[in-house]
């Protein structure tokens, strides 16, 4: 059965349905088509012109017209630049939408397809359907999910913990806002998140996760007042309205005897179990009438309170929302980075220590931004992570990296052996097709087995161990070199190393710094030094700044050195010459 065939099958009778629909009407016109590739979608605009109200190609524009239209359906054009609409559709899903999606691609994509699926996409077809009756039918049954969702935004009371529903909790809301504004008092907006509330649900159950959120809010209704509001918001979260306020500091008596009420196990199902909360809060001035607004000002302080640990507090400060709109702007800026061509590589030699020769380089990407300059990757790479694109960056960062070791061995210049180090993410190995990229691109450029090193921190090789191995001794099988790079940080279990099929142990730089003055530092350096060489893997030592380290690590047996000392990261023409210097000195 071919996609289009299973989803004309699930399509049959949509039309009907959505003619019953008392919303129907209203719902049909808000279909979205978003292209996130630039100049992508024109070639849909004439057959989708009589179903389509907006059409956008930017994550800007598509934040602006969800705002507008929160009730549509979103038909996200994946066939020009499917990893990053994964991306952006994972974004969408990450900051709460959660309306119907049909994901396009192209017959050759339909893995993407698949994969939209997991990331929120409530179907996928191919472009052969776009001239077909079928797609509308699709789009149409779509919407039905949507004018059936209206009228259970009318319920009240949330079945799982008898507490008010997100309705009920938005309504209390504006209504309380109202009120303040009349009565010139002040309204607490409190979002409380059950700690560690997935772990709870793997370890005992779900029923038993159910049971743990209804006593939970049990717990919280006891010290409330009756114009108080307790609503569950999504799976563990609770929003709370507390109206008629009259003085801030009655929100923090609240929110304290919520804590308190904590400090004690739940007893569920004859099971202890240690419940802990962790809340944002904002008490809202009686001129503040933006419910959504309001809302994401103590989602903000929810967000800073995880941060700080488990059983934390904290209250939106404007501090907090200068942060988060500049974390969203880059996060925005970073799905156009790639296609403007905003990323870039430098490169960093590595030198043996017996005669400072460059034998590698490592590759390091770089963001040059528009109007902030070139941003830290300590700053951008962690976004990268967040948002899904690390994915799609990663690949870019191993094409580019793999051409320019190509054009540096047709120079001659180059020994037959210089490696180059790509760094990794464990996002990057979760992927089933991540070895044929690999093996793909080493082809393309003509990568001799033994001259591509792939660097992967200790957190990211942990996350399953068994398939971590498999992994790398299939990219080992392909020629490629592993390495672990801030060896010392993370989980330094001798049970795990001995496992791993690695070449290189990097030795963090924290403690390379402070070698020379500090006697554990270098113990731990030597440690490993030995400890790798026992296991017959040779050592590089980053963030060697100067000659006294030099030789602390040379005496040591460290095989490689990186650092300032040598050179610091530079583009590939400077590194060309720089290796051609170090030739013939």
């Amino acid at each position: 059965m071919t996609v289009y065939t299973a989803l004309m099958e699930k399509c049959t009778g949509s039309r009907a349905l959505l003619s019953q629909s008392q919303n129907a009407a209203d719902v049909a016109r808000e279909i979205l088509l978003y292209s996130p590739a630039a100049g992508a979608g024109s070639d849909l605009s004439a057959w989708l012109a009589p179903n389509v109200i907006h059409s956008c190609k930017s994550l800007y524009e598509l934040q602006g017209r969800l705002l507008q239209s929160p009730q549509l359906c979103l038909l996200l054009d994946m066939r020009h630049s499917p990893l990053r609409a994964l991306a952006e559709l994972r974004f969408l899903q990450q900051h709460g939408f959660k309306n119907p999606v049909l994901s396009l691609v192209s017959q050759q994509q339909l893995q993407y397809g698949r994969d939209s699926l997991h990331y929120g996409a409530s179907a996928f077809t191919d472009v052969q359907c776009i001239n077909s009756q079928g797609l509308n039918m699709l789009l149409d049954s779509l919407l039905v999910q949507t004018a059936k969702q209206q009228p259970r935004l009318e319920n009240i009371e949330d079945v799982t913990t008898g507490t008010g529903s997100r309705s009920l909790f938005f309504d209390r809301l504006l209504h309380g806002l109202q009120r303040a504004r009349r009565k010139r008092t002040f309204t607490g907006v409190v979002l409380l998140d059950v700690d560690r509330f997935r772990e709870i649900n793997q370890h005992y159950g779900e029923p038993f996760g159910d049971q743990v959120l209804r006593i939970s809010a049990e717990r919280i209704q006891a010290v409330l007042r009756k114009s108080d509001t307790l609503a569950r918001l999504s799976s563990n979260e609770f929003g709370l309205v507390l109206e008629d306020i009259h003085d801030p500091l009655q929100v923090s008596n609240i929110c304290r005897k919520i804590s308190q009420l904590f400090e004690r196990p739940l007893l569920v199902n004859d099971e202890w179990v240690v419940v802990t909360l962790g809340m944002g809060v904002h008490v809202a001035s009686p001129e503040e009438q933006n419910v959504n607004t309001l809302v994401r000002y103590a989602s903000l302080a929810l967000s800073r309170a995880k941060e700080a640990g488990r059983n934390s507090l904290r209250y939106y400060s404007h501090e907090m929302n200068l942060k988060a709109i500049a974390r969203t702007n880059m996060e925005v800026g970073l799905f156009n980075a790639m296609q403007r061509q905003e990323l870039f590589l430098q490169y960093q030699p590595i030198c043996q220590s017996s005669d400072f020769r460059p034998c590698s380089a490592e590759a390091l990407v770089r963001w040059q931004h528009p109007t902030a300059g070139v941003v830290s990757p300590a700053v951008f790479v962690p976004l990268l992570e967040d948002s899904g694109l690390i994915v799609e960056a990663g690949d870019w960062i191993l094409e580019a990296a793999c051409s320019t070791l190509q054009q540096w061995h047709k120079t001659g210049k180059f020994p037959a052996d210089f490696k180059l180090s790509v760094n990794v993410s464990g996002k990057q190995l979760k992927d089933q097709d991540y070895i044929e990229r690999v093996r793909r691109v080493m082809a393309l450029h003509h990568i001799q087995p033994g001259q591509l090193t792939l660097e992967l921190t200790e957190s990211s090789v942990m996350e399953n161990m068994d398939k971590t191995v498999q992994l790398l001794e299939k990219l080992r099988g392909i020629g490629v070199a592993i390495s672990l790079d801030d060896f010392g940080t993370g989980y330094s279990s001798f049970s795990y190393l001995k496992r791993l099929p690695v070449d290189y142990l990097k030795i963090d730089r924290s403690f390379v710094t402070h070698m020379a003055t500090d006697k554990k530092d270098a113990a731990i350096a030597r440690a490993i030094v030995e400890l790798a060489h026992l296991l017959e893997m040779k050592v590089v030592a980053e963030g060697v700044d100067n000659g006294e380290k030099v030789d602390l690590l040379r005496a040591m047996g460290c095989d490689h050195l990186q650092g300032f000392y040598f050179a610091k990261p530079m583009d590939a023409a400077e590194f060309g010459q720089y290796v051609r210097n170090s030739a013939e000195q």
